[in-house]
């Protein structure tokens, strides 16, 4: 889970104007902040490369909507594009994926076939195989 930094603590700010403080309490004191910073920015670092089913990187990133795919997360998303490539991969293809220009033959190609299919017929009327 990605979490914000909102507060740190032992604030510079706070400080007396002449802290009555040893040189060691003071030199840990402004250390303090950043220690603070590094501990969460680590924590980021880790919930971004954890694989984790349901607390991943992905799983914790935001998406801009993508058309056709669903999902406002990166984990969402390639889940529904997995999806889709499964259904089309099994022979469920989407209304309108099959254009008829995508099924329009090239006349060369045509003729090609048509020559091919007389030939093999042919060759079947005279009992032969293919």
């Amino acid at each position: 889970m990605l979490n914000k930094i909102t507060a740190l603590s032992d604030l510079i700010a706070t400080l007396a104007d002449r802290p009555v403080m040893t040189s060691a309490q003071l030199k840990g004191y402004f250390d303090s902040q950043p220690d603070q910073i590094k501990v969460a920015f680590n924590a980021l670092i880790d919930s971004l490369m954890s694989s984790t089913s349901g607390d991943s990187g992905a799983h914790s990133i935001g998406s801009a909507t993508i058309s056709g795919v669903s999902g406002a997360t990166v984990w969402a998303q390639l889940t529904d594009l997995k999806a889709q490539i499964a259904a089309v991969s099994v022979g469920t293809l989407p209304d309108g994926s099959i254009t008829p220009a995508k099924l329009s033959f090239d006349p060369a190609t045509q003729a090609e076939m048509d020559a091919m299919n007389l030939n093999n017929k042919r060759i079947l009327s005279m009992g032969g195989m293919l």
